[in-house]
């Protein structure tokens, strides 16, 4: 890490600039207006984590990408990881929305659908209730 950054805290609407200083010691916070946005901001600084959403191939001409994403936070520096092994996955069998799909990924992590696979779900009739 830089000897200073500026981060923008997301977890509650005030969405306060942050300092985070490294010094010999650890790391000193400044901006932050909750104990919350402190605890954010070292985790930013430590080892930001970021849940990643993407999507991955399948065999259905009615849905050629399916979206996924990773069911807990990874490591930031590992995201190219992650997709190069996403990436490799082609799905061939209908996974309903929630379910995980069969993927070794580092950590622990699992791969969650967040789309529908359902026939159905891509075709208008589907939306006009919604």
């Amino acid at each position: 890490m830089k000897t200073s950054v500026i981060i923008t805290c997301i977890e509650c609407p005030r969405g306060c600039r942050i300092t985070v200083l490294k010094e010999a010691d650890g790391y000193r916070v400044e901006g932050n207006q909750c104990p919350r946005g402190k605890e954010y901001a070292l985790r930013e600084a430590e080892c930001p984590m970021r849940t990643l959403t993407t999507t991955v191939k399948t065999v259905f001409p009615d849905m050629p990408r399916l979206p996924v994403k990773t069911s807990k936070d990874i490591p930031l520096e590992n995201v190219f990881c992650f997709m190069e092994r996403i990436n490799s996955v082609t799905l061939r069998e209908r996974i309903p929305h929630g379910g995980e799909i069969d993927c070794e990924l580092p950590g622990g992590a699992r791969l969650v659908v967040t789309g529908d696979t359902r026939r159905e779900a891509g075709e208008a009739s589907h939306w006009e209730n919604f």
